[in-house]
């Protein structure tokens, strides 16, 4: 029985590791990105039917959905990684903290809260560049909203929230 010297298993693995380098910038992970990006600029304009009408939700058992809103100051999409017929497209959120509201009729004008929370947000999203609906449903919540969106909010939000949103603006990550 032959066995493979250690030099031999260097030299595969980086084979491997080099045809999953040309893989992943390939036709079909550029689509994915495509893809990824559309979502995050849906997500982001707070155009929540757009972003989800890019996810196949058929067969899903849970909703992803939030009552609250993510506060976000800069999105981007980082990596891609081939996975079978999958490409794995990570969407990183720069999230200040959540908002949400009130009842208009009970909480008045100033129905609009925040809480702070920095953070960044990691999603993976499981792209088919080629399926329609090309984004394989999974745990996405599509209510990271630019902070530029959120203008009319931040009007109606209470002194103590508005106040929190500037010292979150304001302090360094």
């Amino acid at each position: 029985m032959r066995t493979l010297s250690f030099c031999a298993v260097l030299a595969l693995a980086s084979m491997i590791a080099a045809a999953a380098a040309c893989q992943a910038s390939g036709p079909r992970v550029a689509a994915a990105r495509h893809v990824a990006a559309a979502y995050v600029a849906a997500d982001t304009a707070g155009r929540w039917r757009t972003a989800d009408s890019l996810v196949n939700w058929r067969g899903c058992d849970f909703d992803p959905a939030t009552d609250y809103l993510q506060l976000t100051t800069a999105a981007r999409v980082s990596d891609a990684a081939v996975r079978g017929d999958t490409v794995d497209v990570t969407v990183e959120y720069d999230v200040l903290g959540r908002a949400w509201s009130y009842d208009r009729k009970r909480a008045g004008e100033t129905n609009w809260r925040f809480t702070a929370g920095r953070r960044t947000d990691k999603l993976v999203l499981h792209v088919l560049p080629t399926a329609k609906p090309p984004i394989v449903c999974g745990e996405y919540q599509p209510n990271h909203v630019a902070l530029s969106q959120m203008s009319k909010e931040i009007a109606h939000m209470d002194d103590s929230s508005r106040t929190a949103l500037e010292q979150a603006r304001r302090s360094p990550r």
